[in-house]
Parts: C-alpha cells; sequence; structure tokens
C-alpha cells in the first residue's frame, strides 16, 4: 500500500483563499498534496486504470462548480538540471473536466524567489474535458542559479484527472521549450528536506 501523504503547507502562488477539502484519500508514496476547495477531494491510486505497469493516481472533484484547486506534488533539489534543458512529460486521461487539468513545473532559486515555471493552463494545451491516455509535456531552461524544481499534476475545477508514466530528463536544444526563464518574483516556502531525485513517478507505489 502506498503511504499516506502529508498535507503540504507550500503554496506555490497557486492556492486560493478557499476552504480545505476533507477526505483526503490514498496520497502515492513520495508525493504530496496541496488543496483548495470548498468540496471533497479524492487523491488515491487507481488500480484498475493505468497507461502502463499496474496503477496510475487519480484525482477525482466532483460537482458543477468551476472552482476549487488540488495539486500532487514533489520537490527535489536542483543540482543535476542547472544550465541545462529538461524535459517533464507523463500519460495524461480525462474525464467530465471543468475547468483545466494538466502538468505543471517550477523552479526556484535558494530565496524562494520563482525563476521560470510552465503549465498546461492555456487554452491550446489543456486536457480536453474528456480524453483517453495521451502523452504531454513541460519543456523549460533551468536556470543556472537554481536550487529546487516542483513539479506534478492539477486539477482546477471538477472532473477526474488520471496520471501515469511521468518521467523527468534532461533533452539536447533541438527540444523546443514550452516556457523561457523569467525575472526572480515572489518568495514561497520551500522544502525543509527536499528529495535528491525524483521518486514513484509511475506510481506503482
Amino acid at each position: 500500500m502506498a503511504a499516506v501523504g502529508r498535507i503540504c503547507v507550500v503554496c506555490l502562488a497557486l492556492m486560493s483563499p478557499l476552504a480545505l477539502a476533507e477526505h483526503v484519500h490514498e496520497i502515492p508514496r513520495g508525493w504530496e498534496l496541496m488543496l483548495a476547495s470548498p468540496r471533497p477531494i479524492t487523491v488515491k491510486l487507481d488500480h484498475s486504470t493505468a497507461s502502463s505497469g499496474s496503477s496510475s493516481a487519480l484525482i477525482s472533484s466532483e460537482g458543477s462548480s468551476t472552482t476549487g484547486l488540488c495539486v500532487l506534488m514533489q520537490a527535489t533539489v536542483a543540482i543535476d538540471y542547472r544550465g541545462k534543458r529538461v524535459r517533464f512529460s507523463g500519460d495524461l486521461k480525462s474525464q467530465n473536466l471543468k475547468n483545466w487539468a494538466g502538468l505543471w513545473f517550477r523552479v526556484y532559486d535558494a530565496s524562494g524567489r520563482t525563476l521560470a515555471m510552465d503549465n498546461m493552463q492555456t487554452k491550446e494545451r489543456r486536457m480536453p474535458a474528456d480524453a483517453d491516455w495521451q502523452r504531454h509535456d513541460i519543456v523549460i531552461d533551468i536556470p543556472g542559479g537554481a536550487a529546487f524544481v516542483f513539479y506534478g499534476v492539477t486539477l482546477n475545477g471538477t472532473g477526474k484527472l488520471w496520471a501515469d508514466g511521468l518521467q523527468i530528463e534532461v533533452v539536447d536544444q533541438s527540444i523546443p521549450v514550452t516556457a523561457r526563464p523569467t525575472a526572480p518574483s515572489g518568495t514561497q516556502p520551500l522544502p525543509r528536506t527536499p528529495k535528491s531525485t525524483p521518486e514513484n513517478l509511475d506510481f506503482e507505489r
């Protein structure tokens, strides 16, 4: 069984002033959860649906409203990625989405300032309301001053989102980026004990 994760207090400039949802279930090992939702949200390993292996991560939020936010995330040190082009990819599946859902990736310096970020929020890149397994990616240049990278999947609004087969890899300059580094901005709380490498990206535990 996957270990039950803790609620992460890092807001990543994504949180809204909504009440914290109840009824959080099985969080995949190595992952953390951020919530800002007026309704219950279920997060669990789905052993009946997967793009590969035996299970996937499922985020489910029912209702007609498009408000609410659920972020499944990890944070690792950026030392292996500094000055390199990185692709964060994964298989995603959706059902009855209202608003948007997809991958996200964010880069911080040692003081908690954002150096680069990207997600699938734009109309052209967001997940369709109903879609079978499809591969999606974020490609981003990691600045030399990067200290941490945060990444994962998010469901904004309601519906169901499955994720499986996530991967972070260094790619060459022939792969076009989906976002450019930005001027350092804001400050966010950073993890006390960040991981040295990603963990359980295939959601098998």
